[in-house]
């Protein structure tokens, strides 16, 4: 048990009896199950506007915390709100810069995001070859959504 006077970084952490493992952040879960959520909704073909209007103004402070501090599910997250003006004025450029940095560290949906961005011309200049290269690092790590554009390019 921790003294209540301990400083923080000296408490341990709480554990489940039953599982013995730290618990998890629920937030932190929640920015996963999201992210899921939104993999599942559109790769379905379905629309996944739904889904972040209900949650971009409710939550759009955490991420944006979470995302300044490098996490790539957040950061994902903000890309959306920005893009489809959820919580936020939309403002495609905003949005680029979100989807880029998660995409540099190798997120997968944000990849995709980037080349619909790039296909698109929304918040940055048009540019297929880009596009087509965000859309193949996409795919290589299975994005089926970035499988399916490129088959619809022909590539």
């Amino acid at each position: 048990m921790n003294p209540p006077d301990a400083p923080k970084a000296a408490r341990k952490p709480k554990v489940h009896k039953k599982a013995a493992q730290p618990v998890k952040h629920h937030r932190l879960q929640s920015l996963e199950e999201m992210a899921a959520e939104k993999d599942r909704i559109s790769s379905r073909g379905g629309n996944d506007e739904p889904y972040f209007s209900k949650h971009c103004s409710s939550q759009f402070v955490f991420w944006q915390k979470n995302a300044e501090q490098g996490n790539s599910i957040a950061q994902l997250l903000l890309g959306n709100c920005y893009g489809y003006g959820f919580g936020v004025q939309k403002d495609y450029a905003e949005a680029v810069a979100w989807f880029r940095k998660a995409a540099e560290q190798g997120h997968a949906t944000a990849q995709n995001e980037l080349g619909e961005r790039y296909h698109n011309g929304e918040g940055v200049e048009k540019n297929e070859g880009t596009a087509v290269a965000w859309y193949r690092k996409a795919a290589k790590q299975g994005n089926e959504n970035a499988k399916q554009k490129l088959k619809e390019l022909g590539l």
